[in-house]
C-alpha cells in the first residue's frame, strides 16, 4: 500500500506528466463531454471575468508563466473565501486556460470541491503530475490535499482524524511560510469548519489568527469567517467584521449576506435588511451577467428568505410578500429548484409566503392565495402539512367552522398516510452518484454531515402539531365547553402567541397573562404583551413596551391590522400622530456604498440572446423573423451524429402537439453543417420529417449566444431555452448532457408563461 504524503517531509515528483489541455485519451469523448475527464464535465464551462478589486486584496502568488492567470487565481481564492465554489472553481478554470503547465490551477480546483470527492481527485491528480515545477510553498499546499484524497488508498482514517490532519497540514503551510496570510485564514477556516469533529478549545485564539491575517490586510474576505467564529457564540464579537465582509469582496452576494446574521441576532434590524437586499442585488447583478438562473447561484435561496425573515421582522409585509411570491415564481428544475428539495427557491417562496400571511393575520389574503399558483395543492407532504394548518388558522378566524372542519379533515386523511406509510418496510437506498457542481456549497463542514443523535424526547411532528391545534381551535368555535380543556392539552403544540389569543378569545384573561413572559420580543409579540399589560392594569409597563415598538415598528406596513391596534395604542398614550420612532442611525452605515448600482432588487427574466441558423433549404431564419408574438422553445443540439442529441430531439418532437397547443413555437439548432443537417431527419419519430424546423450553426454563433458553449474548450453544450413573447428568457438548462425530461418541461414551460 503506498504511503500518504508527509507535509513535512514533501516528496519531489520525479517526472512531471503532460498534464495540459490537450486532448489525451485514446478515444475521443461523447459530444458535450469534456476532453479532460470526468471531473471536467461539471461545474462551470463558460469563461470567467475579473473581478474589480481583488487583485488589491489577495496576493497568493504561484508558478505561472501569464500573469492574467496569476489575477484568476487570486480572485479564486477570494471566491473560496467567501464560500463561492462553483464560481472559484470558473476562475481557477480560467487560469488553467491561460497557462495549462499552472498546478495550482488545479489544485484550486479540487479545493472548490472537497466534498465532491471524486471531482476533486481528478483535478487533484493533474496539480500533482505538475509539482515539480513549483515552489515550495505550492508543494507544500498541493500535499494538503494529496493527504486528505490519498490516490488509490483506501481512507480508513476517522472523520476526526481526517479533521485533525487538514488542519495540522495548513498549519504546516503557516509555521513555513509565516508570511502567507492566505495560510492563516484558511487555518481559521479550518478550525471552525472541523469544529464539529474537533471542537475549538479557544474561540479567542482561533480569532488571534484572524487579527493577524487584519493586520497585514485589513480588508481581507476572511472578515467572513469572524462572523461564522462568533455567530452562534457571541455575534457582538464579530460586529467590525460585520461592517467589512461586504466591502473585502463586493461581487461576492454571501459576504454581502452574512453580516446579516451578526445584525439579526443583535436586533440591528435596518442594517440586517440592508446587507440583505444588498446581497440580493449582487446575486442578480451576476445573473444576468452570465445567463444563468437564480437556482443556479450559491445559497441564493437562503439570502432571499433571511431577507423575507428581515422584512417580516421589521413588518416590511408587502415586501416580504412580493420577494417570497417571487421565489415561487422562480423557473424549476426537477435536480435543482423543486418544490420536495429542501432549501430551494421553490421551498423557501411557498414555507415563508404562509409564515408572513399567518404571522401578520392575514387570513383573507392567505384564503384567496391557496386558490392561486403560489399557494396551490401540492403532493410534497410537507408543504400540504404548512397549507392545511394555514387554512385552518385561517378559516377559524373568519368564523368558517365547515372549512376549518374540512382542513382537520385533509390533516387526518395526511396522519392516515403517515401511519399507513410506517407500517410498510423502508426500501433499500442504492448508492448515488455524487451531485456535482455546487455540492460543496456548504457554510460550515465541508465533508459529509455528521449523523445527529436522535433526541431522547423527540418533538412532535408538524403534522401532529398542525392537527392538535386546529381541533382545539374547532371546540373554540363552537363554544364548546370543553375548549378551554382542548386548549390545555394542546399548549405544547402552538406558540405561545396564538395561544394567547385563544384564551382571550375564551375571555380567560387569566391564562392569556399566564403567557406574558413567553411571548417573543417581535414587534407582534410585543403588540400582544403591550395589549395584555394594559388588561391587566399595568399601564407603566404597557408604556415601556410601547415605547420599544415605537422603535421596532418604525418601518412597519400602514395597511396591516397589527398597525390598526399599535394606532389604537398610540392614541391610548396621546401619540397617534407621531407614534414611529426611528431606530438610531448604524454606525457602518456612513461607509457603505450606494446598493442601487449594484444590481437589481428583484428577479426579472434577462433579455433572451438572438438565435439565428440556416434551413434545409439554405434559407435563413432567426429569433425575430420565427413567428413573433408566441413563445418559442429553443433546443441546441449538437449534431446527428450525437446519441443523446437525438434522442432529445425524438423525445421533443413526440410532445411537439402538446407544445402547440400550449401555444409555444419550437425550433432546433444544431452544430451541424448545412450538408450534414437532413441526418436528423432520418432519426426522427416520422423519417424524413419534424415537427418543427431545424437549422445549421456551424460556427455556432447560436450556441455561445446562449452559452451552451465551453469556453475553456471550444465546444458546443447541449442546451434547451424557454423565450416568452416578449422576447424573455424563462428557462435555461446548457450541459453536457441534454435535459430529456420532456413531460416535467412542458409542465413547467405552462406554469411559467401563466405568471
Amino acid at each position: 500500500m503506498p504511503a500518504r504524503p508527509n507535509i513535512r517531509t514533501v516528496l519531489t515528483v520525479t517526472a512531471l506528466a503532460a498534464a495540459t489541455l490537450q486532448l489525451t485519451p485514446a478515444a475521443a469523448p461523447p459530444p458535450g463531454h469534456s476532453n479532460h475527464g470526468e471531473a471536467f464535465n461539471e461545474g462551470p464551462r463558460q469563461s470567467a471575468r475579473l473581478i474589480d478589486g481583488v487583485d488589491q486584496i489577495i496576493s497568493f502568488p504561484v508558478t505561472t508563466s501569464h500573469p492574467k492567470a496569476q489575477r484568476f487565481i487570486n480572485q479564486g481564492i477570494c471566491q473560496l473565501h467567501g464560500f463561492w465554489y462553483f464560481e472559484a472553481e470558473r476562475s481557477f478554470r480560467q487560469a488553467a486556460m491561460l497557462d495549462p503547465d499552472c498546478a495550482m490551477a488545479y489544485w484550486g480546483m479540487a479545493l472548490a470541491n472537497l466534498r465532491n470527492t471524486e471531482r476533486a481527485k481528478g483535478f487533484l491528480k493533474k496539480a500533482v503530475d505538475l509539482k515539480e515545477n513549483v515552489t515550495e510553498r505550492e508543494k507544500l499546499w498541493i500535499t494538503v490535499l494529496e493527504n486528505q484524497f490519498p490516490d488509490k488508498e483506501e481512507d480508513k482514517r476517522s472523520r476526526e482524524q481526517k479533521a485533525r490532519e487538514l488542519i495540522r497540514d495548513i498549519e504546516a503551510v503557516s509555521i513555513a511560510h509565516p508570511n502567507d496570510i492566505e495560510a492563516k485564514a484558511f487555518l481559521a477556516w479550518a478550525m471552525w469548519a472541523k469544529k464539529s469533529d474537533v471542537p475549538i478549545s479557544s474561540y479567542q485564539a482561533v480569532n488571534a489568527l484572524l487579527d493577524q491575517v487584519f493586520a497585514i490586510q485589513p480588508l481581507h474576505p476572511a472578515h467572513h469567517y469572524r462572523i461564522h467564529l462568533w455567530d452562534q457564540k457571541k455575534p457582538d464579537q464579530a460586529l467590525e467584521s460585520a461592517a467589512m465582509t461586504g466591502q473585502s469582496a463586493p461581487g461576492i452576494a454571501h459576504l454581502w449576506h452574512m453580516p446579516g446574521h451578526i445584525y439579526s441576532k443583535l436586533k440591528h434590524l435596518d442594517d440586517a435588511v440592508w446587507h440583505q437586499e444588498a446581497s440580493s442585488r449582487v446575486d442578480h447583478r451576476h445573473m444576468n451577467r452570465y445567463l444563468i438562473l437564480p437556482y443556479q447561484i450559491h445559497n441564493y435561496a437562503h439570502n432571499e428568505e433571511w431577507l423575507v425573515r428581515s422584512y417580516n421582522e421589521v413588518g416590511r409585509v408587502a415586501d416580504g410578500i412580493a420577494l417570497a411570491k417571487s421565489l415561487i415564481n422562480i423557473p424549476r428544475h426537477p435536480k435543482a429548484n423543486a418544490l420536495d428539495k429542501s432549501g430551494s427557491c421553490a421551498s423557501y417562496g411557498r414555507t415563508r409566503l404562509i409564515d408572513l400571511l399567518t404571522t401578520w393575520e392575514l387570513w383573507d389574503k392567505l384564503v384567496h392565495h391557496s386558490k392561486t399558483a403560489w399557494l396551490e395543492p401540492t403532493v410534497q407532504e410537507g408543504h400540504q402539512i404548512k397549507r392545511h394548518h394555514a387554512l385552518a388558522l385561517a378559516h377559524y378566524h373568519r368564523n368558517e367552522p365547515n372549512k376549518l372542519a374540512a382542513q382537520v379533515e385533509a390533516l387526518e386523511t395526511l396522519k392516515k398516510k403517515a401511519e399507513e406509510k410506517k407500517k410498510k418496510p423502508e426500501p433499500k437506498e442504492e448508492d448515488s452518484k455524487e451531485s456535482p457542481a455546487n455540492k460543496p456549497d456548504s457554510v460550515e463542514d465541508t465533508e459529509n454531515p455528521k449523523p445527529k443523535p436522535k433526541p431522547k424526547n423527540p418533538r412532535p411532528s408538524p403534522l401532529l402539531k398542525a392537527l392538535a391545534e386546529a381541533k382545539a381551535l374547532q371546540k373554540v368555535l363552537a363554544n364548546d365547553p370543553d375548549a378551554g380543556d382542548s386548549l390545555k392539552a394542546a399548549a405544547s403544540k402552538i406558540p405561545p402567541q396564538r395561544l394567547a389569543t385563544y384564551w382571550l378569545d375564551l375571555d380567560d384573561t387569566e391564562a392569556a397573562n399566564a403567557l406574558m413572559e413567553k411571548l417573543p420580543q417581535t414587534i407582534n409579540g410585543d403588540l400582544l404583551r403591550a395589549e395584555l399589560e394594559l388588561l391587566a392594569e399595568k399601564t407603566q409597563d404597557s408604556r415601556r413596551t410601547f415605547e420599544r415598538l415605537r422603535k421596532s415598528a418604525a418601518h412597519i406596513d400602514d395597511d396591516l391590522p397589527a398597525t390598526e391596534r399599535l394606532l389604537s395604542l398610540a392614541e391610548f398614550f396621546d401619540l397617534k400622530d407621531k407614534w414611529r420612532q426611528p431606530a438610531p442611525p448604524s454606525e457602518a452605515a456612513a461607509s457603505r456604498p450606494d446598493q442601487s448600482a449594484f444590481g437589481p432588487l428583484r428577479w426579472i427574466p434577462p433579455t433572451a440572446p438572438a438565435w439565428q441558423g440556416l434551413t434545409l433549404d439554405g434559407s435563413r431564419l432567426t429569433s425575430e423573423t420565427f413567428e413573433n408574438g408566441k413563445p418559442t422553445l429553443a433546443l441546441f443540439y449538437l449534431g446527428n451524429k450525437c446519441i443523446h442529441c437525438m434522442e432529445q430531439v425524438v423525445a421533443v418532437a413526440e410532445a411537439a402537439d402538446k407544445f402547440e397547443k400550449a401555444g409555444i413555437n419550437i425550433v432546433a439548432v444544431s452544430a451541424d453543417t448545412l450538408e450534414e443537417l437532413p441526418g436528423a431527419l432520418d432519426k426522427s419519430p416520422t423519417p424524413g420529417s419534424l415537427p418543427f424546423p431545424i437549422l445549421a450553426d456551424p460556427k455556432m454563433t447560436s450556441f455561445k449566444n446562449f452559452r451552451a458553449y465551453d469556453d475553456f474548450e471550444s465546444t458546443p453544450l447541449h442546451a434547451l431555452a424557454l423565450i416568452d413573447s416578449d422576447g424573455k428568457l424563462r428557462w435555461l438548462d446548457t450541459g453536457y448532457e441534454p435535459f430529456t425530461e420532456v413531460d416535467f418541461l412542458l409542465k413547467e414551460c405552462k406554469r411559467l408563461l401563466a405568471l
